[in-house]
């Protein structure tokens, strides 16, 4: 009796489970959600492969078996996020994340306003920072993180330090609770975001002072050796390596299937992301520590022979060259049709992006090894020199709205989010200033030895950054 009971209950239960659906699509997200008839049984449960997105995310809904004719609210977090129609018990819609949502899990639910169906499942917020300067343009600017502001940044206190064994000269790219860093003692880590314990590492011929990617599972960074590492993200395996005829230092971007890095031996590559086999490379006359930035279907590169090249993406044809005549190991970046670099020669130059005539540049009094940042809400562009001062500027005519005065020469390219902007100096301190006026709010002393040539990245209100003393720090509210 109590068998025949038990296996009426399971039957009974998995024709429950199955009466409603809801499928939530976006880009890079499938979420699974099944209930039960409220008038059946109580609660919910759900199917679901886990994906995730920054705020603002438009996520598209598809709802079936609710109601026919009937209106389903949406709300995320217990706070309406939109509402529609079924049409024959289905739906098909779309919400977006608020902006405002921080970092972490929040709960989604539909309901049915006259069948009463409800279910709940979890949407992950991410605000990462997958690459060298954020994104393919290099902006060093994450629109999304909405943590750390001008009116707590000051309150950020060192959360975790991991110590590599020599100094980290590379910068850090995060994702989905991963914290990838290249370190001079020839690895590439992989650290958990929120302790900084360690999930593995990679070992290289020398010293990874590129910076790494991360793209579609895989981790892509340059090593002294020469060669460009194509890694997988979870398990740490090499999946393939393309060795050049010098080190590289390019911190590599990936688009068109294609990974495109510059290298020591003057010329830039791009390889395939299946297995680095060479799609086509040209040959420069200096050595490329410049690393690339990408825009409408053109790449840019500097490169120590004093040219800015810009590039087919595709074929590699070249559209135009500018002959600034001065070293360029600082990257380019772009917005709005305007591409921004410095140089040995101590100015920033703004180029129109399609014909690489001149718009400005600005006179700094020493030499510019670090990448610009641009922050287009404030339109204004950024940049520091080895004259030790960090320069604001407008982006369409290179006037200097600030600056700001470190003791030091400085390397580390700055990062912006949430109205602050962050860079390291080489005076052992983080600096946090307000990215509108240059007022600092915060100056966080490391300790001896603690000097910055790595450049900031903030993700998940997290800020990343790591030193010539060896240790990756993580700074949090």
């Amino acid at each position: 009796m109590k068998g025949r009971y038990f296996r009426a209950t399971i039957a009974h239960y998995k024709i429950q489970l199955m009466s409603f659906l809801l499928i939530l699509l976006m880009p890079g997200l499938f979420l699974v959600i099944a209930a039960r008839h409220s008038a059946h049984a109580a609660g919910t449960s759900l199917n679901l492969i886990q994906r995730t997105g920054p705020p603002s995310s438009t996520v598209k809904v598809m709802g079936v078996d609710f109601g026919s004719s009937e209106t389903v609210v949406l709300t995320f977090d217990g706070a309406p996020v939109g509402s529609t129609i079924t049409s024959g018990g289905g739906f098909t819609t779309t919400f977006q994340i608020p902006w405002l949502a921080k970092a972490g899990s929040h709960t989604v639910q539909a309901s049915g306003q006259t069948s009463k169906l409800t279910v709940t499942t979890t949407f992950t917020v991410q605000t990462s920072w997958s690459t060298f300067g954020y994104n393919i343009q290099r902006m060093r600017f994450n629109p999304y993180e909405n943590s750390v502001s001008t009116s707590n940044v000051s309150k950020l206190n060192v959360g975790w330090n991991y110590p590599t064994g020599s100094a980290i000269n590379s910068s850090p790219a995060i994702a989905n609770g991963n914290v990838y860093i290249g370190s001079s003692d020839k690895r590439l880590f992989d650290l958990d975001s929120k302790t900084g314990i360690v999930k593995w590492s990679m070992m290289a011929g020398d010293a990874i002072n590129s910076s790494p990617t991360i793209s579609n599972g895989s981790i892509y960074v340059g090593s002294n050796d020469g060669k460009l590492y194509a890694v997988d993200a979870l398990s740490g395996k090499i999946r393939w390596t393309t060795t050049t005829k010098g080190p590289i230092l390019s911190s590599p971007i990936v688009a068109n299937d294609l990974v495109y890095v510059g290298s020591n031996d003057s010329s830039f590559y791009a390889l395939s992301t299946k297995n680095g086999s060479i799609k086509w490379s040209i040959t420069t006359g200096g050595a490329i520590s410049s690393s690339p930035a990408l825009a409408k279907g053109i790449l840019y590169i500097g490169s120590a022979d004093g040219k800015l090249y810009a590039l087919d993406a595709l074929t590699g044809t070249l559209k135009w060259s500018d002959t600034i005549g001065s070293p360029l190991t600082g990257s380019p970046a772009i917005n709005d049709g305007i591409v921004y670099i410095g140089a040995d020669d101590h100015k920033l130059y703004a180029l129109d992006a399609l014909t690489g005539t001149l718009k400005w540049s600005y006179s700094t009094t020493n030499m510019i090894r670090s990448s610009p940042a641009i922050y287009d809400w404030q339109q204004l562009v950024y940049i520091a020199s080895m004259d030790g001062k960090f320069y604001a500027l407008n982006v369409k005519t290179g006037k200097l709205k600030w600056s700001y005065t470190t003791p030091h020469p400085l390397l580390s390219s700055p990062a912006i989010a949430y109205g602050v902007l962050y860079f390291g100096g080489n005076d052992n301190q983080l600096y946090a200033l307000n990215a509108a006026t240059g007022a600092k709010i915060l100056d966080y002393n490391i300790g001896a030895g603690s000097d910055f040539t790595s450049s900031p990245a903030i993700a998940d209100g997290v800020v990343y950054i790591g030193s010539v003393d060896a240790k990756l720090y993580a700074f949090h509210l």
